[in-house]
Formats: C-alpha cells, sequence, structure tokens
C-alpha cells in the first residue's frame, strides 16, 4: 500500500465505477470482504477490491491476490484514509438524530474532527448516508452555486455533475446514492444533522471550520434546471425546532395570497378554510384516481398544492392552486412522480403511461400557469 498513491486509488474508482460489486470481484479472483467501505460522490466501493485493482493496475507484471493481504484497519481503512478518502465501516449502526456528547452549536476545526465524533462521519461527501436508509447528515459549505441558506430553512443542492475546481455544474444529476438517501430521509421523515462550513453563507456559517447546527427535517424534494442549465436536484430542509403557526384568515373559499408570519424566520400561514371547501365541493374524492377513503371519523382526502408554497417554487395558497386528493396520490404530486399534461390527463411520470383524465368540478377553477409549472419539473425526471 505504500506504492499507491491518490492518483492510483482515483485510477482504480474511475475503472470500477461502471462495473457491479460482482464484476469486480470476478475480475480480480477475490471473495467478499466488505468490512469496508471507500464512499466517493457518494457511491460505496469495496475499500479491499478497490486497494487489490489499483495494485494490479500500477503493476500489471506482480498482480496482487486478495489472499496477498487482510483487508483489515491496518492495511485498508488507515492507508485510505492518510490519503484523504473516506472510508466507513460496515457492522457500525447509522444513527438518526443528535450524537451523544456533542451539542448543538459545537465547532469542529476540520472535517477530521466532524468525522471523529460522529455528527459527519464522511471527511469529503457533502452527503451521509444511503439510498436504503436515508440520510443521516449533511455539509453545506458553499460547493454548489445553488444553494441557498435562510437559517431555520435550507434549499439544499444534491450531488453530482459539477467541476470540484470550480463548483460549477458540468453535467445532469441523479436521484441516486446520497441524492436517494435524502429522499428517503423526506417519505420517512428521518431527522438529519446540518453540519455548516465556513465556505458557507456568512449570515449563517462560522467563520472558520464546521459547525453542528442541530437537526433538521427534509421537508420536499424536486428536481430543476439550475443557473448552469443542467438538471440538479434540491431539497428543502426545515429546522426541527419551528412549528408553523395558524391563525384565522379569510372567508370559506376566497381566494387571498399566503401571509407570512414571523418565528425564527418566515413561515407560511395556510388557510384551512380554501382546503376544507376543496376537498367539501369533490366529496372528499380524488381529483386523480377517483377514490374516497373512508375512516371512522368519515372521509378523509387532502388538499395538494400544485405548485408547492414557498421559496423557492412561491405558489399561492388559493384553491386555483389546490387538488383534492387521496394520500398516495398526494404524495406523488408532491414528488412529481404524477402530473397533468397539456390536454388533462394524469401521467406517470416513470412509466409515461397515461392514467385518465383529471376530474374536474365546474365550481373549481385551476390556474393552467401552476399545471405548466408542476408538470414542467416533472418532465426533468425522464
Amino acid at each position: 500500500m505504500q506504492s499507491l498513491s491518490v492518483a492510483d486509488i482515483g485510477r482504480a474508482l474511475n475503472h470500477a465505477h461502471g462495473l457491479s460489486t460482482e464484476e469486480l470481484r470476478v475480475s480480480l479472483g477475490a471473495s467478499p470482504s466488505v468490512k469496508y467501505l471507500l464512499v466517493r460522490d457518494g457511491k460505496e466501493f469495496e475499500a479491499k477490491v478497490v486497494i487489490q485493482l489499483a495494485w494490479n493496475l500500477k503493476y500489471p507484471d506482480s498482480p496482487l491476490a486478495a489472499t496477498d493481504f487482510r483487508g483489515d484497519a491496518a492495511t485498508v481503512a488507515e492507508p485510505l484514509r492518510k490519503l484523504g478518502f473516506d472510508v466507513i465501516e460496515l457492522g457500525t449502526t447509522r444513527r438518526f438524530g443528535h450524537v451523544p456528547g456533542v451539542a448543538v452549536g459545537t465547532v469542529f476545526a476540520n472535517r477530521v474532527e466532524a468525522s471523529l465524533s460522529g455528527v459527519h462521519r464522511p471527511r469529503q461527501a457533502g452527503i451521509s448516508g444511503a439510498g436504503t436508509e436515508g440520510a443521516d447528515s449533511i455539509v453545506i459549505s458553499g460547493g454548489y452555486i445553488d444553494d441557498e441558506d435562510f437559517g431555520d430553512r435550507i434549499i439544499y443542492t444534491g450531488h453530482g455533475g459539477n467541476d470540484p475546481k470550480t463548483g460549477r455544474q458540468i453535467a445532469h444529476q441523479m436521484l441516486e446514492r446520497g441524492n436517494l438517501a435524502l429522499a428517503v430521509s423526506s417519505d420517512q421523515q428521518l431527522p438529519v444533522r446540518v453540519i455548516r462550513g465556513f465556505g458557507g453563507d456568512p449570515a449563517f456559517s462560522p467563520a472558520s471550520g464546521y459547525r453542528y447546527d442541530g437537526l433538521y427535517r427534509v421537508a420536499r424534494y424536486w428536481p430543476e434546471v439550475g443557473v448552469d442549465g443542467f438538471r440538479i436536484y434540491r431539497f428543502e430542509l426545515t429546522q426541527e425546532s419551528l412549528e408553523t403557526r395558524h391563525t384565522d384568515v379569510s372567508p370559506q373559499g376566497v381566494d387571498r395570497p399566503e401571509r407570512r408570519q414571523i418565528s425564527h424566520g418566515n413561515q407560511l400561514v395556510r388557510d384551512n378554510r380554501l382546503a376544507s371547501w376543496v376537498k367539501h365541493l369533490h366529496n372528499w374524492t380524488c381529483q386523480m384516481c377517483s377514490e374516497r377513503v373512508h375512516t371512522p371519523a368519515g372521509a378523509y382526502a387532502e388538499a395538494a398544492h400544485i405548485r408547492p408554497l414557498g421559496t423557492p417554487h412561491n405558489g399561492p395558497d388559493q384553491t386555483t392552486n389546490m387538488l383534492c386528493l387521496c394520500p398516495n396520490c398526494h404524495k406523488r404530486l408532491d414528488t412529481f412522480a404524477r402530473y397533468i399534461d397539456e390536454n388533462g390527463r394524469v401521467v406517470d411520470t416513470l412509466s409515461g403511461e397515461s392514467l385518465g383524465l383529471l376530474r374536474l368540478h365546474p365550481s373549481h377553477a385551476i390556474l393552467g400557469e401552476h399545471l405548466e409549472y408542476h408538470r414542467r419539473h416533472a418532465r426533468l425526471i425522464r
């Protein structure tokens, strides 16, 4: 391992990127050994296999066999870490929530200290997580030009597709690896630790080092075209301790712009009367699938906003921006898994299948500009 450099490991990772783990094992004659994983750009590689591959690419005349070294901390994990790579040990439980003994506001001198504390394990990647488990922590430190920090709310840009030297997007992002982990955290409402670095927005970031700023929830996620013209995935994170407050506002059925109420930041106050009016008008029946959910307390439906409220979408809290949906279709609308095409048909984004016409009511007008905004984002997924 002493003869391998950062460039050697990088060449091996590039070679392994398009191959499955099993294909790599077969090509190297290696048996399964997954005690340690090397993580780069959110993708995990068996650390021992990477070392073996790097050696064999550099020294093809004296190849290294899997039985020639143990694959333990001394021969795999620590040498890779000394070269600056993120290595995690399997068998350790991913922790969601606060780390015992680490108070909110704790400042670490560098990423290594943050990693050793357990607050954010990867020493390079901005997202700690897996698509099968969710994301337990993120670092926001100005790495992506599309990031927006409002203190109690963060519009976080997913990983991938950017030039590490300039920070600009040069390719599309995919909903995979760390991005998929954040999406899972949103769907399962898992807490995410937020660490702010000195390179982030000066209004909310430490002057130096990395600060643990507590728990946030991924309220929603969506694709859009970033400032550099490529598809990015964005994740809205809201501080866990904040609660949306409600006030008595406009009469039932009357459209009005959304109001904001200050509570450590701008929080939208939704008009529940408008939502009730929409659900009552449609007899608590889903406009997409026509299902009417029955519970012991009566019929149940949800009022869904077509164009999401709040920045950066800035959809209005008005009936012209609402649909009456069952919980399943509401989730599909919010995640852009379903949209309404130009002919009023409900379309499954992933398969492209038309699922029938959106059911309408003559007393409920829906603005086409909101539907167009929503389907433009949905079509970025395909």
